[in-house]
C-alpha cells in the first residue's frame, strides 16, 4: 500500500504549489483571461504521436536486469520468456534467482494493456478486458479508467482499475539519464465486500521499457532501478 504514497503526495504538493500562481495570475495583465490550468503549472509537455520504439519492448529474451537498493543486494530480473495462455507476452519477474512475480502485456496501435498477474508458481490472475495501462498519443497526466472482472481459477470478482500519466521525469541509470513517463496504477478487486489493491508505478522508456519500477510485497516496498538492459529478438 505504501507505493501509492508517493501518487497521494503528487496530488497535494500540486495543488500547494498552483495556489499561490493562480492568485498572482488573477492580478497579472498576462493572465487576464485566466488561462489553462497547465499554463501556471509548466510549460507545455511533449507530445509522441508515434513511437518509433515501443514504450515497453516485449520481443522474446528482452530483460530487465533491476536492483532494490543502493548495494544492490536485493537482485530483481524481468525477462520475457514468450507468449502465455492469454495471448499476451509473459514477463516473468526473479528475485534473487526465485520465481517472484509474473505479468502479461499486449502491446497494440492504441496504447499497453495489462491481460494477466500472478506471483511465484500460483495460477495466474486473468483480467476481462485487458487493462489499458496507457494509451497513444501520449500526455502527461493523461489517464485510463477500467472496469471489467478479475479470474482466478473458477473464482470471478468484479474489479476496476485508475492508471496515470502522474510525470515526465529524466532517470539518471548505469545507462545515462533517461527520459521516463512514470505511470501510476491501481487496480482494486470487490472480493465479496472487501476491497484487494494493487498499486504499481512504472517508469518507462521507449525502447527500452522498464527504468524503474515500485512493487509491494508482503507489506514492503520495492523500489528497483535498472542497471542493465538487454533487448529481445
Amino acid at each position: 500500500m505504501s507505493s501509492i504514497a508517493p501518487l497521494k503526495t503528487y496530488c497535494v504538493l500540486a495543488t500547494m504549489a498552483v495556489a499561490p500562481l493562480m492568485l498572482m495570475g488573477c492580478q497579472n495583465e498576462v493572465f487576464r483571461d485566466g488561462g489553462p490550468e497547465v499554463h501556471f503549472l509548466t510549460s507545455k509537455p511533449p507530445v509522441i504521436k508515434a513511437l518509433n520504439q515501443p514504450l515497453l519492448p516485449l520481443a522474446p529474451g528482452t530483460t530487465w536486469d533491476m536492483a532494490a537498493d543502493a548495494k544492490g543486494i536485493v537482485k530483481i530480473q524481468g525477462r520475457v520468456i514468450g507468449q502465455d495462455a492469454s495471448g499476451g507476452s509473459l514477463i516473468e519477474f526473479r528475485k534473487n534467482g526465485s520465481l517472484w512475480r509474473r505479468e502479461a502485456y499486449r502491446n497494440t496501435t492504441s496504447g499497453l494493456f495489462l491481460l494477466e498477474m500472478g506471483e511465484d508458481e500460483k495460477p495466474m490472475m486473468r483480467l476481462s478486458p485487458p487493462v489499458p495501462i496507457l494509451r497513444y498519443p501520449l500526455h502527461e497526466g493523461d489517464s485510463q479508467s477500467w472496469r471489467g472482472t478479475f479470474r482466478y481459477g473458477t473464482l470471478v470478482y468484479p474489479a476496476t482499475s485508475f492508471s496515470r500519466i502522474s510525470a515526465l521525469e529524466k532517470i539518471k541509470s548505469p545507462l545515462g539519464a533517461v527520459f521516463t513517463y512514470r505511470i501510476d496504477t491501481l487496480i482494486t478487486i470487490n472480493q465479496e465486500g472487501k476491497l484487494v489493491k494493487f498499486p504499481t508505478i512504472r517508469w518507462l522508456a521507449p525502447g527500452t521499457g522498464f527504468m524503474q519500477r515500485s512493487f509491494v510485497d508482503e507489506g514492503h516496498n520495492y523500489l528497483t532501478e535498472l542497471r542493465k538492459f538487454t533487448p529481445g529478438k
